[in-house]
């Protein structure tokens, strides 16, 4: 009997539409049957890795830490059991009439890339995800991800959504350096951390290439 799949979800630039904003958005995630490794990932890298001014924050995050810890992370990732998907939308593809519908976009892609995973999976599946909206989206989110892993995937599949504060889970940490990783490698064209996951990665779907 297989165990319960974990699915941690983040992302990765903005769905600003203003000259300012860049190109690509990204919606990476990670997924494992057993969260304590990755877990113990990020608590190690505080405890051993990290300078003095790092130890008083109070989550790591891609975009505020140093190379070292950055590969660190992503090196001790690739050594456990995970599967990482992720979907690069080009923002430049959106129809003007949907740029100022953010929650609709969010939504519609990350239930895109959700069903690609989910295809040939059966059991329960924990999706987290960080609590970054309101609580009105976070229910019409929860919604309609169910809704759509039931209409278009046509399975009973149980599937639990959490929205948890990144600062407790520690795995939604881990993810948020996998969708640093890639977001960097699309935008900046900086591809120093992206080789350290490209064999743990499942699904890559470019949405409006």
């Amino acid at each position: 009997m297989k165990s319960n799949m974990y699915i941690f979800l983040d992302e990765s630039g903005d769905l600003g539409f203003t000259e300012k904003s860049q190109q690509y958005f990204v919606i990476a995630i990670l997924i494992t049957r057993d969260k304590k490794p990755i877990e113990n990932c990020i608590k190690r890298i505080r405890q051993r890795k990290l300078p003095k001014k790092y130890k008083k924050i109070s989550e790591l995050k891609f975009r505020n830490s140093n190379t070292l810890i950055r590969k660190s992370v992503l090196e001790c990732l690739s050594r456990r059991e995970i599967e990482i998907s992720y979907i690069l939308l080009n923002k430049r593809r959106i129809y003007p009439r949907l740029q100022d519908k953010k929650n609709i976009v969010y939504n519609y892609i990350t239930s895109f890339l959700l069903q690609k995973v989910l295809s040939e999976e059966s059991g329960k599946i924990e999706l987290v995800v960080d609590r970054l909206f309101t609580k009105k989206n976070r229910e019409e989110f929860n919604r309609y991800i169910n809704y759509k892993i039931k209409t278009e995937l046509r399975k009973s599949m149980e599937v639990s959504i959490e929205h948890k504060n990144s600062e407790e889970e520690r795995c939604l940490q881990a993810v948020d350096f996998v969708a640093g990783a890639i977001y960097r490698k699309y935008t900046l064209g900086d591809e120093s951390y992206y080789p350290i996951i490209r064999a743990k990665i499942r699904e890559e779907i470019r949405y409006l290439p």
